[in-house]
């Protein structure tokens, strides 16, 4: 049995459930824009999902595309109004609204389009197209920790500023997580906050050693603060990315203005240490 564990095991994209989704995939049917957006070049591609994923994702394909058609569900976006109005200033890119994707259709081999319903009429209409990229969320791989920690309402593993969940000994960091941000900036946060326990652990362990002066002490006292330096640079390297993409969101971006230094703690060795022929 172990003393701690680490979740995580990030999550998964929610699919759509309807017939000729699985067998389309990778065939025609996507869900990653970034990863498989590049290989629809000059075609013509749907988007589902009005969300900040989905229209993010008809924004980045219509640069590529030819023709980017985005289905949303409802009667308006849900995306942020800032994504909204270049969604909607973009020329090849439209929006059906009011709609549910009743199937995904293909030639056996490639698919072909998206067969979905208008709401207002009931009328069923086909939408040719190449590639179809579903944008509608993500779904958690927790199915295996319930009862066992606390989750929240999307089955997210609820965890506080230190990763730690409701039961004892067990963390969890990423996708699978209440993080607000997802994929990229999850995992790049669950690693700062992983650095900084390690910091934190180091630090106490040179300082409950500072009285002891055996070898293998000194030994371990060496091995810390090796730890120590190098969580301590990688969390200034994750500040500065961040404040620097904080920056250029806000074209801000400059040459940073600040230095770092960092002071080993030598007080923390006995005056008389042993000298170097001791093993």
């Amino acid at each position: 049995q172990t003393k701690a564990m680490i979740a995580a095991t990030g999550a998964r994209w929610r699919q759509l459930g309807v017939p000729g989704e699985k067998e389309y995939q990778g065939k025609g049917v996507a869900y990653c824009p970034h990863c498989d957006g590049p290989l629809f070049k000059g075609k013509d591609v749907v988007v589902v999902g009005g969300g900040n994923s989905g229209v993010e994702a008809a924004i980045d394909l219509a640069a590529i595309c030819r023709t980017v058609t985005l289905l949303q569900r409802g009667g308006q976006l849900t995306a942020d109004e800032v994504l909204v109005k270049k969604l909607l200033a973009t020329t090849n890119a439209k929006v059906i609204y009011n709609m549910t994707v009743e199937s995904l259709e293909g030639n056996g081999q490639l698919l072909t389009g998206v067969r979905y319903k208008d709401k207002a009429t009931g009328e069923f209409k086909i939408l040719p197209a190449s590639g179809c990229f579903i944008q509608i969320g993500l779904v958690p791989n927790t199915d295996w920790l319930k009862g066992t920690v606390a989750l929240n309402d999307w089955n997210e593993i609820i965890i506080n500023d230190h990763g730690a969940t409701s039961a004892e000994g067990i963390f969890a960091g990423g996708d699978c997580t209440t993080s607000r941000y997802k994929r990229y900036r999850s995992g790049r946060r669950s690693n700062c906050c992983a650095r900084r326990l390690r910091l934190a652990d180091s630090s106490a362990r040179l300082i409950s050693s500072r009285d002891s002066n055996s070898p293998s002490t000194t030994r371990s006292r060496m091995h810390e603060i090796c730890h120590l330096s190098s969580c301590f640079f990688c969390c200034v390297a994750d500040y500065i990315a961040d404040d620097s993409l904080s920056q250029a969101a806000s074209c801000e971006l400059s040459a940073p203005q600040s230095s770092f230094c960092f002071f080993f703690p030598f007080s923390l060795f006995p005056s008389s240490a042993p000298s170097r022929s001791t093993p």
